[in-house]
């Protein structure tokens, strides 16, 4: 799920809800979120009685500027990463 365009906490909330209802009734076992600390999902996932794990970012994130058009500033700024670690992709 991308919560990158959902600004109503509600919305979110309810999204998150359906995921975990439908996981578990697939017979998952556990969810491991790895959520930034400013990604507005994090908040959600507190909702829901998900805590943190520590070491869980103790790994190494790379980026690689394609496009003069970018500044480094602004990826280097991690309040604007969105990181998907459940297909291994990145935003």
């Amino acid at each position: 799920m991308e919560s990158l365009a959902i600004k109503d906490s509600a919305v979110l909330d309810s999204l998150l809800k359906r995921g975990l209802m439908f996981l578990s009734r697939n017979k998952v076992d556990f969810v491991l979120a790895r959520v930034s600390s400013s990604d507005p999902v994090k908040r959600a996932f507190y909702k829901k009685g998900f805590s943190p794990k520590e070491g869980v970012w103790d790994s190494h994130i790379v980026y690689v500027r394609y496009s003069s058009h970018v500044e480094d500033s602004v990826l280097c700024d991690t309040s604007r990463w969105h990181v998907s670690f459940g297909d291994c992709d990145a935003a």
